[in-house]
This record gives C-alpha cells, structure tokens and sequence, in this order.
C-alpha cells in the first residue's frame, strides 16, 4: 500500500483515486502510478472555493478568533 498526499479535498481528492485504478487497470506499478500523479498534482493550478453564511460555528470552534 502507497500514500499520496493530493493536497486536495472532496471531489478533488476523489478524482485522483478514480485516475489511480484506471492506470492501475492499465497495468502500471505503484510506483509509476505515484509518479504520473505527483507530476500531475505539482503541475495543476486548481483552487477551491467557498462562502460562509455567518463566523459563530466558527468561532464557537476555536478555528477563528472572536476578532
């Protein structure tokens, strides 16, 4: 078993799993898998975005400061 860190999240991460077991079911090593995905994640230019309706989850979670 291999770890890849796809510096992702959700979708994004899922995607990368998807496009694993296809080179796996080509035939590829783990190795080369880990290789191609790497290249490709160090090349991407993908942001993620969002929007948050009200900051009291927020701060009532100790992620942001009452400021």
């Amino acid at each position: 078993m291999k770890v890849f860190d796809t510096k992702n999240v959700a979708i994004g991460a899922g995607l990368y799993g998807y496009r694993a077991a296809s080179h796996r079911d080509e035939g590829r090593s783990a190795d080369e898998i880990i290789k191609i995905m790497t290249d490709d994640r160090d090349n991407m230019k993908s942001k993620t975005y969002f929007a948050i309706p009200e900051l009291t989850h927020l701060i009532h979670g100790g992620r942001i400061g009452k400021v």
